[in-house]
């Protein structure tokens, strides 16, 4: 058990070396899985309080709780909060500040982006090379600082500046926090594997964090945008950016330090493993690519160029990662796909001026940032409490094709609004999107979400988790890239224009049918095709490739009474 309490403050490598290796016991059983949730799915609703402290317990036993502070640290300041700021504050700085239509803010937005795609090469690169003897701490504190000086570069540009500056400045910041995510995920999903009964505890303890920190931001965001002081969004992130430092600095990432005479680049996984980590490192390519292409292409371009990139990114998958494996990685990329994304479109629509567009809603920035991302967000946190009392101990297929069928329905709230069928039935807009998208919405996208982070948490192989964690994200946010480049493209041919007033959006309620309704419904075969027929509460299959990997002989346990490595290798 990773516990930390006592009259004494553990140090670093004492915290890594009691990270357990083994099953949980029988005597841990009820702690691991509570009866009463099991009898009575509803119990966390009825008791809420008893529900939350015997969830920290398990928490705080199975994993301690300087490292559940390290995740509210890296989930709440910069997954939750930063990154809504940053992708709260793209739109008015693209749309306010800088006048660029909606096409090109999608495009651009979706260069920002890109770093989650890049996540292989990240992890392989942790992996294989410490740095400063870790691997993982400093490269988290020197990407804070890289995306701090982003931070500040970006909040200081002029509004003649071009829109592909911008977006190199997001770039930045968005590897930062993509950094950030994936190195804490591959720590939390090696502990979540030596401790598979836990389920999905540590997953909704992160993405409620990352809720709450939503909630944060979005209540800064809004006011500030419709302040006219679009910028100053970007100066605010900066100290939320510098934290993370903090508890990294003392010690709270579980991970032993490298010894000095193995400080060096380790060939020893690429050579047992060179098809994952080429895998790792062509989709990193590809997404810096067709970053590239979203610089200075067109939209069809980047259509042409991301469906090819794609194409020959999943046959290699395919060919090269075991059944299981491949099987889920290419599941959760068509569901990505397969949601086209018009975001930008939809965005425009909303917040539109009666003089950009008379016949719209007309949100304000501080209704449409604060108060429905406000309200979205406590929906998340209830949506993830949702899937762990109800969803988190079922089976996987189950969870997938519920939760897609119930999102796919749920896209009909927008599509009511474009066609103003609300104001003809006297629904005033502000009402009927407040419960609808905000509120259901906010609920169903924690629910159609959590399924896929249990399931990649479940099948890294042990001792190339960051690896291959870092391969399914890439791939899962290569495929919202194919999406959004999609998108992009299709709102160009439809018609849809904010170039010149007033604006046009004949078409956009055909596109949300199209692209949010019947294509995602694709993906609800292939759950049957492709997901396993498992638990999430069980240890999935994966020993094809765990089968081939070299224990790691870098990890190292201190010999009693000492804070330092033996001389003994594991």
């Amino acid at each position: 058990r990773l516990v930390c309490w006592g009259p004494w403050w553990p140090s670093a490598n004492q915290m890594a070396a009691t990270v357990p290796v083994n099953p949980p016991t029988e005597d841990t059983a009820l702690l691991e899985h509570p009866k009463a949730e099991e009898e009575d799915p509803y119990h966390n609703f009825k008791h809420p309080f008893d529900s939350f402290v015997a969830f920290w317990t398990r928490i705080n036993d199975n994993f301690g709780w300087t490292f559940a502070m390290l995740l509210a640290s890296a989930y709440v300041g910069v997954k939750g909060f930063v990154f809504t700021m940053i992708s709260i504050g793209q739109v008015p700085f693209y749309k306010d500040y800088l006048g660029l239509p909606a096409e090109r803010y999608q495009s651009l937005k979706t260069v920002a982006s890109t770093p989650w795609a890049t996540k292989a090469f990240i992890g392989a690169l942790s992996d294989s090379l410490p740095f400063f003897g870790y691997h993982k701490r400093y490269y988290i504190i020197t990407s804070a600082i890289m995306g701090t000086v982003a931070l500040i570069a970006v909040g200081s540009l002029p509004k003649t500046a071009q829109g592909e500056v911008a977006a190199a400045f997001f770039f930045l910041v968005m590897l930062f926090i993509a950094t950030t995510d994936l190195l804490c995920e591959g720590k939390y999903a090696e502990l979540m594997r030596e401790k598979p009964k836990t389920g999905a505890d540590l997953v909704s303890w992160v993405w409620g964090l990352v809720q709450f920190g939503t909630l944060l931001g979005s209540a800064i965001a809004g006011p500030v945008s419709q302040s006219g002081h679009v910028p100053m969004i970007f100066w605010i992130c900066v100290p939320f950016a510098l934290q993370i430092i903090v508890p990294l600095l003392m010690g709270w990432l579980p991970e032993m330090k490298v010894p000095e005479g193995e400080r060096h680049l380790r060939t020893d996984k690429f050579e047992q493993q060179p098809k994952l980590f080429i895998l790792g490192f062509f989709v990193a390519g590809g997404a810096l690519f067709l970053a590239i292409v979203g610089e200075a292409g067109s939209s069809l371009t980047q259509l042409i160029c991301s469906w090819s990139v794609s194409v020959i990114a999943c046959v290699l998958a395919q060919l090269w990662l075991p059944k299981t494996l491949a099987n889920c990685n290419l599941y959760m990329f068509l569901a990505q796909v397969l949601y086209v994304q018009v975001d930008g479109a939809t965005t425009y629509f909303f917040i539109a001026t009666p003089e950009q567009y008379p016949p719209g809603p007309h949100f304000s920035n501080v209704y449409y940032f604060t108060y429905t991302a406000l309200v979205g967000a406590v929906a998340g946190i209830v949506g993830v409490s949702l899937f762990q009392s109800v969803l988190s101990r079922g089976r996987f297929r189950t969870a997938f094709w519920v939760t897609t069928l119930i999102q796919c329905c749920a896209a009909v709230f927008d599509v009511i609004l474009v066609k103003r069928w609300n104001v003809a039935w006297g629904i005033p807009d502000k009402v009927f999107y407040m419960f609808g998208d905000a509120m259901v919405g906010g609920v169903l996208t924690m629910l159609a979400f959590m399924p896929a982070v249990v399931l990649t948490s479940k099948v890294c192989p042990k001792g190339v988790e960051s690896l291959v964690y870092a391969l399914l994200a890439g791939f899962q946010n290569f495929g919202g890239t194919v999406g959004a480049y999609t998108g992009a493209y299709i709102i160009e041919i439809a018609g849809i224009n904010t170039s010149k007033v007033p604006w046009n959006f004949d078409n956009l309620a055909m596109l949300l049918v199209v692209g949010h309704m019947i294509i995602p419904l694709l993906a609800i075969p292939l759950t049957f095709i492709l997901i396993p027929d498992a638990k999430m509460t069980e240890e999935l299959d994966v020993s094809e490739l765990s089968a081939t990997l070299v224990e790691d002989k870098t990890r190292v346990h201190p010999v009693e009474g000492t804070d330092g490595p033996s001389d003994k290798t594991v």
